[in-house]
């Protein structure tokens, strides 16, 4: 069981991943004999040609995000005890008879990406 006393806010949550990210990547590690990001950058310089990259980084990145099913309620989604609104949502609270699938970036539940039944596209729905 978890003690909510253990628990850490989320900016502080956020801090952790980052310094981790970024200590990971530059620490040496025995089986590359080199950190991460140096062995990253060498092998991206040897390449003949550039990395294509995506023409919409937000949409590219948001098919990997993990999506739950959710009821449009009268005053939003809630997700984890999270509302979450945007007045595109307007017809359908309260009316839908199936739910929608919602994509979320678990880095950052400010907002949430994507509602399918494409109900909007992009960061659309905010937390209330």
């Amino acid at each position: 069981m978890i003690d909510a006393g253990d628990l850490q806010s989320e900016p502080a949550l956020q801090f952790r991943y980052r310094h981790n990210r970024t200590r990971f990547k530059l620490s040496l590690h025995s089986s590359l004999r080199a950190t991460p990001l140096a062995t990253w950058q060498e092998s991206m310089s040897r390449l003949a040609s550039p990395v294509r990259k995506p023409v919409d980084p937000t949409e590219f990145f948001s098919t990997f995000f993990p999506a739950v099913s959710r009821q449009v309620r009268r005053d939003g989604i809630h997700l984890w005890n999270i509302r979450y609104w945007n007045d595109v949502l307007s017809p359908w609270a309260g009316r839908m008879q199936r739910p929608l699938l919602v994509k979320y970036d678990p880095r950052d539940l400010s907002t949430f990406t994507y509602a399918i039944l494409m109900a909007c596209t992009g960061p659309c729905l905010t937390r209330t």
